[in-house]
């Protein structure tokens, strides 16, 4: 049970993400989820957290849900104090109340789950790539999705200068 979540994060969360479709990867994320906080291993089971609502926010599934399960992760981690991890989680957060309306605009990261300019300052000035990473990502597909095309444009071409390597293969 202890190698449970490290396994399965790597295997489904990265290795399989070509061989496998999607959404048969995330019952075993969540699987790992549970496993490593009943066994303790806090830090993989809320990374498998991470790995699983990155993936379920692109295979379809329903935001309502989403949202609320990642509202009960990022709380899990604040309580937890993993913040590295919750800190990557907010981007995707944000994008999913967006996308269900539940911000003053929907093409821009600031609401309930985060505030864009003060994600992306903290990010820069502790050079953590991921984070900046996933919040143009996340910008530059709510700005293609409601139709301001010149400002997804600018963002594409920030986001072509960012550090992908960072990033899991799937995303």
């Amino acid at each position: 049970k202890q190698w449970l979540a490290r396994v399965y994060v790597a295997t489904f969360g990265y290795s399989l993400k070509s061989e496998l479709a999607s959404r048969e990867i995330l019952k075993p994320l969540l699987k790992a989820h549970r496993v490593a906080l009943g066994s303790g291993d806090i830090e993989f089971s809320l990374f498998a957290a991470a790995v699983y609502v990155r993936t379920a926010v692109f295979v379809a599934t329903p935001l309502t849900q989403l949202v609320s399960e990642i509202y009960t992760f990022i709380h899990l981690m604040d309580s937890y104090q993993q913040t590295s991890t919750s800190r990557f989680m907010r981007p995707t957060y944000q994008f999913a109340l967006n996308m269900i309306g539940r911000s003053r605009s929907p093409a821009i990261l600031t609401g309930e789950a985060m505030d864009e300019e003060k994600v992306l300052a903290e990010a820069r000035k502790g050079h953590v790539g991921s984070v900046v990473t996933a919040v143009y990502t996340f910008k530059l597909i709510l700005l293609y999705h409601f139709g301001l095309n010149k400002a997804a444009e600018e963002v594409a071409a920030i986001l072509e200068k960012c550090d992908l390597s960072t990033y899991t293969s799937f995303s």
